[in-house]
């Protein structure tokens, strides 16, 4: 049986990242690992689940996974949802260096629209009208001659924006907005709780 690591759930048409819903149909992506045709290691998206049972799941092209450990970043997402944190899922950024990014996005399971100038950043969190917000980068259209170039990454690494668009969509790449005087660090860091 095939085996799904730093897996995630996301949405079957789109295949934007979701938090599921009892009831609502879902797709897995991750690292596959002894699925014939595919060579260990390969970033996949599933056809829709069909059945999971504990770690073992069923999609609808008959195809069983056992499921490894959740992305880091996937547990992050629950954990900062569970928060009450909002979450910005579906977004594009505006503008440059210069004058400043803005972001345009939509908040998880809500029709608000977000815009404003990005403030602060710390990884998947930044700041927006004194507001803090995660942002879920993965979200962004992939063309598959993108996945291609970017499957290469095994780790997260901050890209520059003018370098982010031959990257974007790669759930190991999230853009670098601000000058590094504007990022945060870590002590200065905190969820709200």
């Amino acid at each position: 049986m095939a085996r799904l690591e730093d897996f995630f759930y996301a949405e079957p048409i789109t295949q934007r990242i979701i938090i599921p819903q009892k009831g609502m149909p879902y797709l897995l992506g991750g690292i596959v690992y002894g699925r014939p045709g595919f060579p260990d290691g390969s970033l996949i998206v599933t056809s829709p689940v069909q059945k999971q049972d504990g770690s073992v799941v069923t999609t609808a092209s008959s195809q069983e996974y056992i499921l490894g450990n959740m992305h880091e970043d996937y547990k992050e997402l629950l954990d900062v949802h569970a928060s009450g944190l909002p979450i910005i899922c579906c977004w594009r950024i505006e503008g440059n260096r210069r004058n400043k990014y803005h972001i345009h996005g939509k908040l998880l399971g809500s029709d608000k629209i977000i815009f404003g100038k990005v403030e602060r950043q710390y990884n998947n969190y930044i700041w927006v009208n004194a507001t803090q917000y995660y942002v879920i980068w993965h979200n962004w259209e992939l063309s598959e001659q993108d996945q291609n170039e970017i499957e290469r990454f095994s780790i997260y690494c901050d890209i520059q924006l003018a370098h982010f668009e031959p990257y974007v969509g790669n759930p190991h790449a999230r853009p670098f907005l601000l000058w590094i005087n504007k990022q945060i660090n870590s002590t200065e860091f905190k969820i709200r709780e």
